[in-house]
């Protein structure tokens, strides 16, 4: 957690939410870009077992 985001009140704490909207905004990109490379990779690998198991439900 990143302590600058949390307020005291009284007895009581909040969270500031606005801060964190750019990392949130830059930890969705790096999921992505990620998801995104293996993708392309599980479509390699699906190729190559549709090559010598054409039947499989994989290759549908």
């Amino acid at each position: 957690m990143i302590p600058e985001l949390i307020e005291k009140k009284d007895d009581s704490y909040s969270m500031q939410y606005a801060p964190i909207t750019a990392l949130l905004v830059e930890a969705i990109k790096e999921l992505k870009a990620e998801n995104e490379v293996l993708r392309a990779e599980s479509e390699v690998l699906k190729a190559i077992i549709c090559e010598e198991f054409h039947d499989k439900s994989i290759c549908q």
